[in-house]
């Protein structure tokens, strides 16, 4: 999804927008008296900013949802739609990919060579035929 490009998708208009460093979707009614943000560590963020016109459909019926829990007050309802939420994002917990301590330590190891490197790029240094370090003229 693009920044600052509206999509419409039936009575919702869906916003993708930065605030300050971080990423914001809004979806909001096209008479803008509703909407909901969600910034970018949200899973919601992720399946409206990967969403392609196909799967329009399926997200109009996931707004309209939204939309009427949203104005439902009623404390039975907003229970029973806080502990369906609850499991949905355990069962997406679940099926997320674990990675292993040894995996992990890999990686940040990885990350730490290469932070190094591009210190040691930027700061002008390089090696000589000794082995050691000294700046480049």
């Amino acid at each position: 999804m693009d920044y600052n490009k509206k999509i419409q998708i039936h009575n919702f208009v869906v916003l993708k927008h930065k605030v300050d460093k971080a990423s914001f979707i809004k979806v909001s009614t096209v008479a803008g008296d509703w909407s909901v943000s969600y910034r970018e560590d949200n899973i919601m963020f992720l399946t409206l900013d990967m969403a392609d016109e196909s799967q329009y459909e399926g997200l109009y019926n996931v707004l309209v949802g939204m939309y009427g829990a949203c104005d439902t007050v009623d404390a039975e309802f907003t229970k029973d739609l806080f502990d369906a939420l609850n499991r949905f994002y355990d069962r997406l917990k679940a099926a997320r990919e674990k990675v292993s301590a040894e995996d992990d330590a890999k990686a940040l190891d990885e990350e730490r060579i290469m932070y190094e490197l591009k210190e040691r790029m930027e700061n002008g240094y390089g090696n000589d035929d000794s082995g050691g370090d000294r700046p480049q003229g």
